[in-house]
């Protein structure tokens, strides 16, 4: 939690938040604490999670092999920015994209940034304050439009929705 509320409080400071973002402090801080690893802090950035679970193994054929610590079925820590760049292009290389990258869990596929923003939290702050943008300014403000960060499909929605709430009311 620290490390989310000190890298966002110091954008606020240069104008970098305000100047480039519209959505709200809560808004994003509810995203980062949903999007987050329960292994993790809150915004914590050098995350990368398969959507396939399967595809994990091929973390095992990227030589040199790099450094990375498994914390579930689906996502690893990968320690630090150079250390998560180069095991993401290592994955790209193997066809490997679905995948949700950094504290914000940036699905490449649907939003296309230079490789290290992903894993860059001020950088993954921009991003997910555009994705919210853009959310709002096709569906308007709704639980149900914000929840479309993580999904359009019905039933991840709901869920997604209901996960936003808890966070958001603090229950």
């Amino acid at each position: 939690m620290k490390l989310f509320k000190t890298v966002l409080l110091g954008l606020l400071p240069i104008g970098l938040f305000a100047q480039n973002c519209e959505v709200g402090y809560k808004v994003l801080y509810t995203i980062a604490s949903v999007e987050r690893h329960p292994k993790r802090d809150i915004g914590y950035p050098y995350l990368i999670s398969f959507n396939k679970t399967s595809q994990m193994i091929y973390l095992s054929k990227i030589k040199p092999k790099p450094k990375y610590k498994i914390l579930d079925s689906r996502t690893i820590d990968c320690m630090d920015l150079r250390n998560c760049v180069f095991i993401y292009r290592e994955l790209k290389k193997r066809a490997i994209k679905n995948l949700d990258l950094g504290a914000f869990q940036i699905n490449p596929i649907y939003h296309k940034y230079k490789d290290m923003d992903y894993f860059a939290l001020k950088n993954s702050l921009l991003i997910a304050c555009s994705i919210v943008t853009n959310l709002k300014n096709k569906y308007g403000w709704s639980w149900k439009s914000l929840a479309k960060y993580h999904s359009h499909k019905k039933e991840n929605n709901l869920k997604y929705q209901y996960y936003l709430k808890r966070y958001a009311l603090g229950k």
